[in-house]
């Protein structure tokens, strides 16, 4: 069937996500289990999700390389033994950290799960974290610290959450080469028994599920321990104080500016529309910062905004780097935009748009069950469900150009918010 190019598709407004059911085929111990059964590919992704505490920045870093040498040896199983077995069985492991959370993601065939799942259950249960790749990683740790000192981005990204959470919470930590070098293989061994051995939270396994599903992850996850409640991630009060600092980089040509302030989280009754609003500051292409800044003034070549969610805490951020002569000029305009949303109405038109845009984007994230399955992880971590999304979807739909300059001058205002600036010297003058 030929396709007329000449004739712009038909235009459908979007009134609602239609996510598939989560289902709860049954919990395995303790373990709640969900699962998205859709697909037309034999293939499943399992996600086990466990709980990070630390408390310290000595366990913060061994909590981050704890997961990071999961797979690098088990009691019985080499790293190159356990590399052949799930590359041969055509699986992929994904290990990270994100938030208040480690994950370990398995995607692998259907008709090869159990070949992988043995291999997954002993890497969660049995990892040794031998001395050679411990090792390794110390080094590469060190030398990723070294060169990120040279990045103004990640200089200015890292002061950031500093400023925000401070260092010495979970939200706020960036290794130093200090930690590193204290970091001990017993403290990674210690660190694993902590999270994988007693801070288990869920699994969702998400895909064209196989009528053996239910036995196989009983095989799983038997006897690893879940955690009995959510560990407190409560940050303090006084961490959070506006304030204007500057990194000098050396060398460096260019400035990162990181401005922003803490703000709301997904539970918060503000946070929905709180996103328009900055979608309309800097998060799309066509958004006022990048209008303003990159189109009209030429300082950057991009630049953006975002709201931030996280258990217990949430934060509002722009982000760009330009060139060291003009960021003094660079941060008036960011403020000058801000100001705006703060005294002018926003226009019919403008609103109109961001309104198409957000809710196209939710339509993308929703695309295929791996999506839709990463669509309900990000309401379980925050004990939501799916009228989240419905209470979302209409927040979008209906909000006036009133109620988002309320909510500008509520949580926008310039002068409560930090200022980071890395760069060469003077620049922020």
């Amino acid at each position: 069937m030929s396709i007329d190019r000449t004739t712009m598709p038909s235009f459908t407004e979007v009134k609602g996500i239609e996510l598939l059911p989560m289902e709860r085929p049954g919990d395995v111990g303790a373990w709640p289990v969900y699962a998205l059964n859709a697909g037309l590919q034999d293939v499943v992704r399992i996600d086990l999700a466990f709980y990070l505490t630390g408390g310290s920045r000595a366990a913060f870093m061994a909590d981050r390389a704890a997961n990071a040498m999961l797979r690098d040896g088990t009691k019985s199983r080499s790293f190159l033994e356990m590399a052949e077995i799930l590359d041969g069985y055509g699986s992929h492991l994904g290990l990270h950290t994100e938030g208040n959370h480690a994950f370990v993601t398995l995607y692998a065939l259907n008709r090869n799960l159990a070949h992988v799942i043995p291999v997954l259950r002993d890497l969660v249960m049995n990892a040794t974290y031998p001395q050679d790749p411990f090792d390794v990683y110390r080094s590469n740790q060190v030398q990723t610290i070294r060169v990120n000192q040279k990045k103004v981005a990640k200089c200015a990204r890292e002061r950031f959450l500093d400023q925000l959470f401070g260092d010495q919470h979970m939200y706020g930590f960036t290794p130093v080469e200090e930690d590193v070098n204290a970091l001990k293989r017993e403290d990674v061994l210690k660190a694993h028994a902590r999270v994988y051995g007693a801070l288990g939270h869920y699994a969702f396994v998400a895909g064209k599920l196989p009528d053996t599903l239910g036995e196989q992850m009983r095989e799983l996850l038997a006897d690893i321990r879940v955690a009995e409640k959510m560990p407190d991630l409560s940050v303090p009060a006084g961490a959070d104080q506006p304030d204007r600092v500057f990194i000098p980089v050396e060398g460096s040509v260019q400035a990162a500016i990181r401005i922003g302030k803490r703000t709301v989280s997904k539970i918060h009754p503000d946070y929905p529309g709180l996103q328009v609003l900055n979608t309309i500051l800097g998060g799309y292409f066509g958004s006022r910062l990048m209008t303003n800044i990159r189109e009209d003034k030429g300082y950057t070549y991009g630049i953006s905004s975002g709201v931030a969610s996280l258990p217990d805490a949430g934060y509002f951020f722009i982000a760009t780097e330009v060139g060291g002569e003009v960021c003094g000029k660079a941060i008036r305009e960011i403020n000058h935009e801000l100001d705006r949303l703060r005294t002018e109405p926003i226009p019919a038109e403008e609103l109109d748009l961001v309104r198409n845009y957000l809710l196209g984007s939710l339509m993308r994230s929703a695309d295929g069950p791996f999506g839709q399955a990463d669509m309900y992880k990000g309401l379980l971590h925050y004990g939501l469900d799916i009228r989240y999304l419905e209470n979302l979807v209409e927040t979008i739909r209906v909000i006036t150009p009133q109620q988002l300059r309320d909510l500008a001058l509520k949580y926008l205002d310039p002068s409560t918010m930090h200022q980071v600036v890395a760069g060469p010297e003077g620049c922020m003058d």
